[in-house]
């Protein structure tokens, strides 16, 4: 699948806001399956701007979790332990 740079960016924008990959392909006006495609080939640029953009949100969700949590907000100290969990389980590579 071959994307414009204003399709990447907007690939982008609609992954940092979580938008659903159907939602995305019907703005974009592509379909939904060669976007799917394309977001799974891991040499794709469709590829990067998705976890670009899906990143983007979750390290900002992240850090205002962490940020509550050094505030004593016990849900989010909660949350941080299980990321801690979660970072040393994948350190275990």
């Amino acid at each position: 699948m071959n994307l414009t740079k204003e399709q990447i960016q907007a690939l982008e924008d609609f992954a940092y806001n979580l938008i659903p990959i159907p939602i995305i392909a019907a703005m974009m006006e592509v379909d939904e399956l060669e976007l799917r495609e394309a977001i799974g080939d891991y040499g794709s640029e469709a590829r990067r701007a998705y976890y670009r953009g899906y990143g983007r949100m979750l390290m900002e969700t992240r850090k205002g979790i962490i940020r509550s949590a050094q505030n004593g907000s016990n849900p989010a100290q909660v949350e941080l332990l299980q990321f801690i969990r979660e970072f040393e389980n994948d350190m275990k590579l």
